[in-house]
């Protein structure tokens, strides 16, 4: 081993054994401004330690040149845990350097140093700590950058008090919900309804009254849970009883704009899109706001039936079925009459399933059809020669049509010689039309 090495290796050893640590801290501010660290003049630096009831206690001590921390005067150097203690024969109280992993004097961090710890060490998006100097009602809403449109705005580390939200009543307890207005600087807070603290505990409910009362381009940040007579906001109690509210999101907060098109209409400034369940929204390359929907889709349905007994006539002539009772329709797509239709107002496959119940005479020959735009699309059903006179026939049948917009279907009924009528039963004589696909 070289001198040189011999002779580091040396000074790190005289220095581990001549540091004498004393004690550890968080650094804090401490000159009732909120913003100071430290007197960088004198290199002195502002903290706090946890008394064994977990009062914090101020002080403050010089930054010792091998302390290896740099002076900065910044909001963001609060929480930072330090070493405390003196350098060999010198009784001077020191800030030594940065302690990883925390420790006190007993040999393990209190839980007060536990919780602070945490909330330094919080860089959650737009995070809301507790004020280290308690006791107070002040709670800390953490920088963060906003990208709105490519216009980038960057909200500082802001304090919010909350006392003035306290709820006037004894034993009553509210939510002070806290807002940032959509200049990205000014902060708004709603209040709930103040209730009884032995009710159901502050919910959704609450949260959807303070929600519902912020402006609406306001971007939610938190719910804070505050009770009369209250004097601390502890990080615990923010975790435990805090409601985060960055979940909700308005496309209105960030200024946005939203286009929806379908081929024949443009809709401008859309706030809101609804997709049926199982819907897929799929970047088709042109960007984020150029996507194809699909899979989900409009829900279209009908159902018709009849009683009326209609008469169908013979010598294959064809008969539209008339169904005059509609169950439902959807789409209020269905024209009854002579000439009754199901008339597309969505394009789409289209599954139609039909049931005739109707008396025929001996020796006929009988079908059911499914018509498109006054043609044949298929046959249903048919019925041959081999009933006797005046057998009750069931014609029933399933099938799948595209229909584009405007296109129709009807429901045709062939009798090959007297023609015959349908039956008055309203569970035999039917149609049912679904869209299944786009």
């Amino acid at each position: 081993m070289s001198k040189e090495l011999l002779r580091q290796a040396f000074q790190n050893l005289k220095d581990s054994v001549g540091e004498q640590i004393t004690g550890y801290a968080y650094l804090t501010r401490g000159d009732g401004t909120g913003t100071l660290i430290a007197d960088q003049t004198n290199r002195l630096a502002f903290y706090w330690q946890a008394a064994a009831d977990g009062t914090p206690i101020p002080g403050t001590a010089i930054l010792h040149p091998r302390s290896g921390i740099i002076f900065k005067n910044s909001i963001d150097y609060e929480t930072v845990y330090v070493k405390l203690g003196k350098i060999q024969d010198d009784n001077t109280i020191y800030i030594l350097g940065e302690q990883l992993g925390g420790g006190n004097n007993s040999g393990g961090a209190t839980s007060l140093e536990q919780e602070i710890k945490a909330a330094g060490q919080s860089k959650l998006p737009i995070a809301v700590t507790a004020d280290q100097n308690q006791p107070s009602l002040v709670v800390y809403i953490e920088a963060h950058t906003f990208d709105v449109g490519g216009t980038i705005y960057h909200f500082p580390k802001t304090a919010v008090d909350l006392s003035a939200s306290l709820p006037g009543s004894a034993n009553k307890m509210c939510f002070a919900g806290i807002f940032i207005q959509n200049d990205y600087a000014t902060i708004e807070i709603q209040t709930s309804t103040p209730r009884l603290i032995t009710d159901l505990p502050l919910g959704l409910a609450d949260v959807q009254e303070i929600v519902t009362a912020a402006t609406s381009t306001d971007a939610p940040v938190f719910a804070v849970k505050l009770v009369n007579g209250q004097a601390t906001i502890s990080q615990d109690d923010l975790n435990n009883d805090g409601w985060p509210l960055q979940q909700y999101v308005s496309l209105s907060n960030a200024g946005a704009s939203l286009t929806v098109e379908d081929g024949t209409t443009t809709i401008t400034n859309v706030t809101k899109v609804k997709f049926t369940s199982g819907a897929t929204v799929t970047n088709t390359g042109g960007g984020e706001a150029d996507v194809a929907i699909s899979g989900g889709g409009t829900t279209v349905a009908a159902r018709a039936h009849t009683v009326a007994g209609q008469s169908i006539a013979g010598s294959y002539a064809g008969t539209v079925i008339n169904f005059d009772v509609v169950d439902f329709d959807t789409g209020s797509d269905i024209t009854t009459g002579a000439s009754w239709k199901f008339t597309a107002s969505v394009a789409g496959y289209y599954r139609v399933s039909v049931a005739a119940y109707s008396n025929w005479n001996a020796s006929d020959d009988d079908y059911l059809h499914l018509a498109k735009n006054g043609t044949t699309w298929a046959v249903l059903e048919y019925f041959g020669t081999s009933f006797t006179n005046n057998a009750q026939k069931f014609l029933k049948g399933t099938s799948t049509v595209y229909l584009g917009i405007g296109d129709y279907i009807q429901i045709v009924m062939y009798n090959c010689c007297g023609g015959t009528s349908l039956k008055t039963d309203a569970n035999s004589t039917y149609v049912d039309i679904e869209l299944v696909a786009q």
